[in-house]
């Protein structure tokens, strides 16, 4: 999980890096060419490098297929599937996994109409490209299917280095 929450967070790099060369000079097409071609090869890189040393391969991958099969309240859609069961116990049986399809797939559309928005909206400065890293990793928590505790702590640790003096957040981050 920590890797597709990780890979939420990449495409915020693309404002961070734009605005770095907007600092120097005004930012060309081939500017943005080269610093997503950069971010994407660096990505697949580290990806590639990181699983190879582990030997473990992709086999995390078919794990992905599993994660829906957590049902906690820590995300909203399911915490709404479980609501609305609960809601509609006086009345009629409802069984919690078709009403979680359905919430979840609700919280999935929400989910990528919220990112774009937040991406998009990022793209002025480099403060702006950080908060929306961090909006966006915190919907990503609350309306994924699965998500843990412990994950929001990683929200929390962007937040901080979001708030630190620029170059105490540039260690951090």
């Amino acid at each position: 999980s920590i890797k597709v929450t990780a890979g939420v967070a990449i495409p915020f790099i693309l404002w961070i890096w734009l605005s770095h060369i907007r600092a120097r000079r005004p930012v060309r097409p081939r500017d943005v060419v080269g610093v997503f071609a950069a971010i994407v090869g660096i990505t697949v890189a580290v990806f590639a490098a990181f699983t190879a040393v582990l030997g473990l391969g992709l086999g995390w991958l078919t794990g992905l297929g599993w994660a829906d099969r957590i049902v906690n309240w820590f995300t909203l859609p399911t915490l709404a599937a479980h609501l609305v069961t609960l809601v509609a116990a006086p009345f009629t049986a409802l069984n919690l996994q078709p009403v979680l399809a359905i919430t979840r797939l609700i919280g999935e559309v929400v989910l990528a109409v919220i990112l774009v928005t937040l991406w998009w909206r990022s793209r002025h400065h480099e403060r702006s490209a950080m908060a929306g890293m961090v909006w966006a990793m915190l919907a990503v928590l609350l309306l994924e299917p699965s998500t843990l505790p412990w994950y929001y702590t990683w929200v929390l640790g962007l937040a901080v280095a979001f708030t630190l003096p620029p170059r105490v957040r540039a260690i951090v981050v």
